[in-house]
């Protein structure tokens, strides 16, 4: 849960639950056109977020197993990495399809599919909470300075 402090400064965060986008041209224009696939900036900006929710929340770790045995070395992991990219890639994926939203359907259903595991492994609401306010309150550059 988030802090009392970053909840006194930013609030909860109040998200309806999105089960369908529309996005207008302009819209997928500035995705299209603002989103890099280089790798480095993927990585980082994958990093970035995961590193985020585990030090606000270092409950959400516990979601990772494979990560524990890493105790404080957990961000220098292979496996760390893996699904640092593994989550941004799945956003590339959307941005290179934004015209084409359909086709991504069967990829993203079964990415929810395997998702459902963390139910079992002790998810909880307000880790999901943690996740979008770090999605909304930064950009990509910012993202990367927030470490």
């Amino acid at each position: 849960m988030p802090s009392a402090e970053f909840i006194e400064r930013y609030g909860r965060l109040k998200v309806k639950n999105v089960e369908r986008w529309e996005p207008n041209v302009y819209e997928k224009e500035l995705l299209r056109r603002t989103w890099s696939d280089e790798f480095d900036f993927l990585y980082e900006l994958g990093s970035s977020i995961y590193s985020y929710i585990f030090e606000h929340n270092p409950n959400c770790k516990q979601l990772f197993p494979q990560l524990i045995k890493y105790g404080d070395n957990w961000r220098d992991s292979r496996e760390f990495r893996a699904q640092a990219l593994k989550f941004v890639q799945t956003i590339s994926q959307v941005v290179k399809n934004i015209y084409h939203m359909e086709t991504l359907e069967p990829y993203l259903y079964g990415i929810g599919q395997r998702h459902c595991k963390f139910a079992d492994r002790g998810f909880k609401p307000e880790y999901w909470e943690d996740f979008q306010f770090f999605l909304h309150i930064s950009s990509p550059t910012e993202a990367l300075d927030t470490q």
